[in-house]
């Protein structure tokens, strides 16, 4: 019986026969599912930095216009909190969900790789159901 492949890339291979993932193989005829999971980054550091940030902004206005501390301090309260809220910013929007390929064997569940990449997730998942579905 020819191998018939279904999926490749620089470190994942999946035939008719079995998946490669690295240094990792498993023969199809032991996977019995194989699902794509989502986990969702922690944005939390992102998010606290922004409100801080803003809060700082806020608290420099504020203490300005009571005109009760010097100049100084007041434009370094606003810059403080101008650079935490960019700092969080460009946190919550470089933040990536990752996407796992979870397969499930006898043994149990495996998550066999994790990538940012959620087509080539769903493109291996979908290989994978398809050497399933072929061995019958």
């Amino acid at each position: 019986m020819d191998e018939t492949v279904y999926y490749q890339d620089e470190s994942v291979r999946v035939t008719s026969v079995r998946a490669e993932f690295g240094p990792n193989r498993f023969a199809i005829a032991s996977i019995s599912a194989a699902v794509a999971v989502k986990r969702p980054s922690k944005r939390l550091w992102g998010a606290l930095a922004l409100v801080v940030g803003i809060s700082g902004i806020g608290l420099g206005i504020l203490v300005a216009l009571n005109e009760s501390l010097g100049y100084p301090i007041v434009i370094s309260v606003i810059a403080g909190g101008t650079l935490l809220a960019i700092a969080g910013l460009a946190l919550l929007t470089r933040v990536k969900d990752h996407y796992i390929v979870r397969l499930g064997l006898a043994s149990g569940e495996v998550d066999v790789l994790i990538s940012t990449n959620e087509d080539r997730v769903q493109h291996i998942v979908r290989a994978i159901g398809a050497a399933i579905s072929e061995q019958g």
